[in-house]
């Protein structure tokens, strides 16, 4: 007897969204520690590490979503004031109209979203203002072609 594409073993139901997102949450968690440890190489004094972060930063720089990746993450949850405050800035200067529109609908909204909590939370006046001028940038962009709600 023929079966109509059954199969005797049980499906496996979805995975529910809130999983989905601890375990998105905890890769990027994970990502912390390489994010801090590229930027803090940005900044450091000797120059043979100092070039081989640079090359390594401008060739994620290759890669939008990657590049959106690391530097959120680390705005978002570094503990180091120096790493926050470096990467509001590398957010202004290198995630371009052009760079925007690369990224998926989603993450355009994660970058958004993730804008107005550093700005909300963020401790440090001075990595504040920074975030807050990043936003700024970012907004002006988004504001000339599309709506963000959020933002008014």
């Amino acid at each position: 007897r023929a079966e109509s594409g059954a199969s005797s073993q049980p499906k496996t139901p979805p995975i529910p969204p809130e999983p989905r997102e601890a375990a998105l949450e905890t890769a990027a968690m994970a990502d912390l520690a390489a994010a801090e440890a590229l930027i803090r190489g940005l900044m450091n004094q000797s120059n043979e590490e100092r070039k081989a972060a640079e090359e390594a930063f401008e060739g994620l720089c290759q890669d939008p979503e990657k590049l959106c990746a690391l530097l959120f993450t680390a705005l978002s949850s570094s503990q180091d004031v120096t790493v926050r405050s470096m990467s509001a800035v590398m957010v202004r200067k290198r995630v371009t109209r052009d760079h925007f529109e690369k990224l998926s609908p989603q993450t355009q909204e994660q970058i958004k979203q993730t804008l107005i909590t550093a700005v909300t939370n963020e401790p440090e006046a001075s990595v504040r203002h920074k975030i807050a001028d990043t936003t700024g940038e970012i907004a002006a962009m988004v504001m000339e072609e599309k709506e963000w709600p959020e933002m008014l």
